[in-house]
């Protein structure tokens, strides 16, 4: 009898202990694009939608992220992000998402008036993000209109 009860309080604590450390599982905010402000800014993200610089504005109705539905096979999300490179006023600009923000400052593409920008404290420019992944699991899909363009993925911790 004195052994089972012992038992129990061990038992329980390491419950505990594997009920604290699965809650301690590190997630993006809308990391599967299925809740949406508008269609072509995803809650949680920002996008050119949410751009800022003296040349937001021409940014912000460049149409270049949109909620899709071409999705995973096999996913359970009706929903995508599609984000796409063309033109603004005759500059090549990136498709961009992001958790920070979008700085359009300049009409030269490599001018440092260009950039994404977190802005920690601010959370509709930042998403917190506590812990340190092991790993990271996307689905990308690129469609490069010649040879010489290709998509890229970059996280930032």
């Amino acid at each position: 009898m004195t052994k089972r009860l012992i038992l129990i309080p061990i038992i329980y604590a390491i419950s505990m202990l594997q009920i604290a450390f699965a809650q301690d599982v590190f997630q993006l905010t809308n990391g599967d694009f299925e809740s949406w402000k508008s269609s072509s800014l995803p809650t949680g993200w920002n996008t050119y939608e949410t751009a800022q610089g003296s040349l937001a504005g021409t940014a912000k109705n460049s149409n270049q992220c949109k909620k899709s539905t071409d999705v995973r096979p096999g996913s359970k999300g009706a929903y995508s992000v599609s984000a796409i490179s063309r033109s603004i006023i005759g500059i090549p600009a990136n498709g961009i998402i992001t958790s920070g923000v979008i700085n359009a400052g300049a009409t030269s593409a490599t001018s440092s008036k260009n950039n994404n920008q977190t802005v920690a404290g601010n959370s509709d420019k930042s998403m917190k993000f506590t812990g340190r992944p092991d790993s990271v699991v996307a689905w990308i899909k690129a469609k490069p209109k010649d040879s010489g363009q290709s998509g890229r993925f970059y996280i930032i911790l």
